[in-house]
């Protein structure tokens, strides 16, 4: 039943988000000149539900900036949640219509883009990049893609020919995503949000049933897979404190711990700088911007070099404590309370004859 996988699925997801979120929230909500929509938003993250809010409050009256929120990055969770409410039913559907070759995977997954483009468009135009790239509704199809790909993987037969061809085929496709991502990564990015997913199930098929070259990269790394959900949650926190300490000269342990620091910060806080950055009128060099956004663009943007290895070792090394102490221990529990209390367990549904007579 749904409530039975989203209790068994859901629930362990949390503890290791509330940690990020108690990271990220010195810089990402105290600084906020606005304390009553700062703490009306950190209410949507703590229950895992900035997907629906993300996007569509702005910080003012005719201000095109994002009103500032804690742990942004996390919208993703609110899709996840959804699709686990939606997984019995994405499930029936393939269970009826079976995907029975790997022509058949990409037919259907070119036909649900070509359904879902439109409207993606109309949100695109209508509500800007942000309901487009971070509410649920809009996410439900690539995970739907994605339930197709996961029975084609495991049920589709390919003959050893068959196999060689999707080996060349997938590390052709790899060979243009990187060509892409280093030079037009931007558009790249955009074009694959709108309509993707075709690309996507062909490249992960030839990468879970070929021998490709792809399929060996990954899995020299395939022990990483454990600590992702963890790096997913902490690196945005890591790298804000990075941005935030350099633009304000903190060098000492001692300043961190005082709340002065955060007050006299306000709102200038990480998203706030993107914005700044990101408005730069056409035109406009350098030199000629004002003194404020020209030091933004001089440091901010810009970490140390060195900088860079230490934020990465952090993440690392965080997201290997928080898989180690938060998350794999509190997934064991859970699931032994599940299994003592029964709640993982249906429930028998009584004869509808019965409970009318009742």
């Amino acid at each position: 039943p749904t409530s039975v996988l989203v209790l068994a699925n859901g629930m362990v997801l949390l503890p290791t988000y509330l940690v990020g979120l108690a990271c990220a929230t010195p810089i990402t909500t105290l600084p906020c000149a606005s304390r009553s929509l700062a703490w009306g938003q950190y209410a949507f993250c703590a229950t895992m539900q900035q997907g629906w809010y993300v996007g569509g409050v702005r910080d003012g009256p005719g201000t095109n900036r994002l009103a500032i929120m804690p742990m942004t990055h996390c919208w993703y969770l609110t899709s996840q949640l959804c699709f686990l409410v939606l997984f019995n039913f994405f499930q029936d559907l393939v269970k009826r219509h079976p995907v029975r070759s790997p022509r058949d995977l990409f037919d259907r997954a070119s036909l649900l883009t070509y359904w879902f483009f439109a409207l993606r468009m109309v949100v695109l135009i209508a509500g800007g990049w942000w309901p487009l790239h971070a509410s649920p509704p809009m996410q439900m199809m690539t995970f739907y893609a994605g339930v197709l790909l996961g029975q084609a993987a495991l049920h589709v037969p390919l003959t050893p020919a068959a196999e060689r061809t999707w080996a060349r085929l997938t590390d052709g496709l790899v060979l243009g995503f990187l060509v892409m991502i280093m030079t037009w990564g931007g558009l790249w990015f955009f074009l694959l949000r709108l309509g993707g997913e075709p690309l996507f199930v062909v490249l992960l098929f030839g990468i879970t049933r070929s021998d490709c070259y792809a399929a060996r990269v990954c899995a020299r790394f395939a022990e990483l897979g454990q600590y992702s959900y963890a790096i997913y949650i902490i690196h945005p926190p890591v790298i804000k404190w990075a941005k935030f300490t350099t633009l304000y000269g903190i060098r000492r342990w001692g300043p961190l711990f005082e709340l002065a620091t955060y007050e006299s910060a306000r709102c200038r806080d990480w998203k706030e700088v993107e914005d700044v950055v990101g408005e730069r009128r056409p035109g406009l060099g350098t030199d000629e911007a004002p003194e404020r956004q020209r030091w933004y663009l001089d440091h901010y943007c810009q970490l140390h070099p060195w900088s860079y290895v230490g934020i990465f070792t952090t993440i690392m090394c965080a997201s290997w404590l928080m898989t180690r102490l938060v998350h794999q221990p509190f997934t064991k529990a859970w699931s032994r309370y599940l299994n003592r209390t029964g709640r993982n367990r249906p429930r028998p549904r009584r004869p509808r004859r019965a409970a009318a007579r009742e």
